[in-house]
């Protein structure tokens, strides 16, 4: 059975010969080779930005951001067929396509116009739309002396403590008997 990425490659290889008849034809093939490459499996990075990194994936403020514009991708793509790359080669370069950071949604549509520029690499785009990457680290569960608290970031529940977040991770990772209870009771 053909998984998507495959898929994505035989729609590509269908719509390459119709590929520069003419702009509206050119429209339609990189919108609908856009949307294949959006519904082939994500590779998620593990970066996210400042603002969502506590964030759980399934929230409803976050979105899966492609690194690469999916219209540079679909003609990227057209361009590896017409220069005779193989099919393992094209399909690899399919699934790096498939790379994605989590953002706000709002995020996302701050970075589109940065994204028209193709020669520009995705790592310098996101710095001139003002979205710097970090690590994703998700929601936590802490436990503070006997008390539970899911939070979707470090500096808020120091912040309950007036202490900096590094003497947080220090007492949650300390085997001191002073620091017992202070734990992080699942990730």
């Amino acid at each position: 059975m053909m998984d998507l990425n495959e898929a994505c490659l035989e729609v590509a290889k269908a719509l390459e010969p119709l590929y520069g008849t003419d702009d509206k034809m050119n429209s339609m093939i990189t919108f609908s080779l856009g949307n294949a490459i959006f519904r082939c499996p994500s590779v998620h990075m593990g970066q996210a930005s400042p603002k969502c990194k506590y964030l759980p994936k399934t929230s409803k403020l976050v979105t899966e951001e492609h690194i690469f514009s999916r219209k540079t991708s679909a003609i990227d793509i057209i361009k590896g067929i017409r220069k005779g790359w193989s099919d393992k080669r094209l399909l690899t370069f399919i699934r790096s396509r498939c790379r994605v950071t989590t953002t706000l949604r709002t995020e996302n549509m701050m970075l589109k116009p940065f994204q028209q520029d193709t020669k520009t690499h995705p790592r310098k785009i996101y710095i001139q739309a003002g979205i710097p990457m970090t690590p994703w680290i998700g929601p936590k569960w802490y436990n503070v002396e006997g008390k539970d608290y899911h939070v979707y970031d470090r500096e808020s529940l120091a912040e309950q403590y007036s202490i900096p977040t590094s003497q947080l991770s220090y007492r949650i990772s300390s085997k001191s008997p002073k620091w017992k209870d202070w734990t992080m009771v699942k990730a």
